[in-house]
């Protein structure tokens, strides 16, 4: 015996009328910040660009003085970075001019979410990559070093090829 499908729900013509109108009414404001967001990001790429000229600072590094990582960072990390970038010590957050673009950069990239200690590399105006140090920090603490390994040997290697590139630039 053929079974028949089960017949399909309509929705009333108020139901898909709201449902329409909900979406004229928010597609403007969606547009609107993604816009927004986008010019935010062009904006930050801009300043990031015109500092890597001026004064070589290609790298926005923001971390704390939790113990868990500070003395690494201090020790291995911002040795081979500190002349290329503008540190930021979340600790000292309440200090912070919420005005300056490496805030706003770091709040930009940075997110809500594992954003300490986080390093952001202006590579060019189209691409910025944000190393997230969070959980690398986490499973080293538990006995597994192999991804914070990985992701600081990533990191130095972006790092000394992006001065390699600076300084052929320069030369040139």
């Amino acid at each position: 015996m053929p079974t028949e499908a089960p017949a399909r729900r309509k929705r009333g013509p108020l139901k898909t009328a709201l449902y329409w109108l909900l979406i004229v009414l928010l597609l403007p404001w969606i547009v609107l910040y993604l816009t927004a967001n986008f010019v935010r990001g062009l904006i930050l790429r801009l300043n990031f660009r015109n500092m890597a000229h001026r004064d070589g600072k290609f790298i926005l590094f923001v971390y704390s003085d939790n113990p868990r990582w500070q003395s690494r960072i201090e020790q291995q990390l911002l040795p081979l970075v500190r002349e290329h970038a503008i540190v930021l010590n979340w600790s000292d957050r309440n200090n912070w001019d919420r005005s300056s673009w490496a805030v706003q950069a770091f709040h930009h990239w940075g997110d809500t979410r594992e954003f300490n200690p986080l390093a952001i590399v202006y590579i060019n105006l189209a691409h910025v990559r944000v190393f997230r140090f969070f959980k690398a920090f986490r499973e080293s603490r538990r006995g597994r070093p192999a991804n914070l390994e990985k992701l600081e040997a990533e990191f130095a290697q972006l790092v000394n090829a992006t001065i390699r590139a600076q300084s052929a630039e320069h030369a040139a």
